[in-house]
């Protein structure tokens, strides 16, 4: 007849007790309730932000960013991004996954100032 030993015991238990608690698990979680978020596809009405240019954002939305200093900026360095709507009929980078309107985000990565060559 088979012996096992008492730490063969304990082991054999513990994934016996893992199995059968992967099996009675269910495998997605449901929706806790209604959709919270406030216009999630980015449609109309667009609010344009003062003092900056190009920067029009789907409200109720908030634009953020870390502002440079004056120095940084006007070396090219933590500048604003641009903030604006991109419409379905944008071609070739349609951006639209549903319905006509989505927000699009462009940043400025510039790790030294920019001069022409």
């Amino acid at each position: 007849m088979l012996k096992l030993s008492h730490q063969s015991l304990i082991t054999l238990s513990v994934l016996a007790l893992v199995s059968v608690s992967l099996l009675v698990t269910p495998a997605t979680a449901l929706a806790q309730g209604p959709n919270l978020i406030q216009n999630p596809g980015f449609e109309q009405p667009y609010a344009i932000l003062p003092d900056k240019e190009n920067c029009a954002i789907a409200a109720p939305w908030i634009a953020w960013w870390i502002q440079g200093t004056p120095e940084e900026t006007s070396q090219g360095y933590r500048v604003a991004p641009e903030y604006k709507a991109a419409i379905r009929a944008d071609f070739p980078y349609n951006r639209v996954r549903n319905g006509e309107l989505s927000q699009q985000l462009s940043l400025i990565h510039i790790s030294e100032p920019t001069r022409p060559y």
